[in-house]
């Protein structure tokens, strides 16, 4: 499982999370490319993160760990080679 640090240095209403650009993206507006890549690097990381799991209960923490990372993370950080 990839490590993952919540970016502190900016304030809650700088992040752009991923959860923000799908609500983007399903109320109608198109996503830039670095967005739409984003978007697509999560998850196919969050598929293979999930896949990964060797039981129920370490499947349902992967999730809520995803679930985590989806809502308070800068959507940018998806976007470094670890989830390409």
């Amino acid at each position: 499982m990839t490590q993952i640090q919540i970016n502190t240095t900016r304030n809650i209403h700088q992040i752009v999370s991923i959860n923000d650009l799908r609500e983007k993206y399903y109320g109608g507006t198109e996503l830039t490319k670095e967005e739409a890549l984003a978007l697509e690097a999560f998850d196919a990381y969050r598929l293979e993160q999930l896949n990964s799991q060797v039981n129920e209960e370490l499947f349902h923490k992967e999730y809520l760990r995803l679930q985590i990372l989806a809502n308070l993370n800068h959507y940018t950080e998806f976007l470094q080679d670890t989830f390409k």
